[in-house]
């Protein structure tokens, strides 16, 4: 609240006490919009009565954000936890389903390999057939 506003509501209360009226009214702004009334009769317990009631209903109210902040952790704590487990089986399942299809083709990797494998064999053994029929026609 700023001071002009507290200034206002201060002269809005006096004004109001001028009045042919007995009662001072004081408006309240949020969290308690309700108006409260208190006599003219004013003393000093009335009042410590009153603002310990008002610090009461403060606090009741902040004790109840806080209970709501804690049950939204932990539905937001079950929800996370529910999510993560689908993603966790979603992520095995495709690693599994994968994981096949990259063994089948490391399987076919490793074939080919064989076979370059032979066929470089088979090649030297050619080329050294070939260098000793060289030399024989060459001699």
């Amino acid at each position: 609240m700023t001071k002009r506003n507290w200034e206002s509501m201060q002269q809005d209360m006096f004004n109001n006490s001028s009045s042919s009226s007995n009662q001072l009214s004081i408006p309240h702004t949020d969290p308690f919009p309700e108006k409260v009334v208190i006599s003219s009769e004013i003393n000093r317990d009335s009042l410590s009565t009153a603002a310990q009631q008002i610090i009461d209903d403060l606090n009741a109210k902040r004790k109840q954000d806080t209970q709501l902040l804690i049950d939204l952790k932990k539905a937001l704590e079950k929800q996370t936890e529910k999510v993560y487990k689908a993603t966790e089986q979603h992520l095995f399942a495709v690693y599994d389903k994968q994981g096949k299809i990259v063994q089948d083709k490391i399987q076919q990797l490793f074939s080919i390999i064989d076979n370059i494998s032979k066929l470089e064999t088979e090649l030297k053994e050619f080329k050294q057939a070939l260098q000793i029929l060289y030399q024989d026609m060459k001699d």
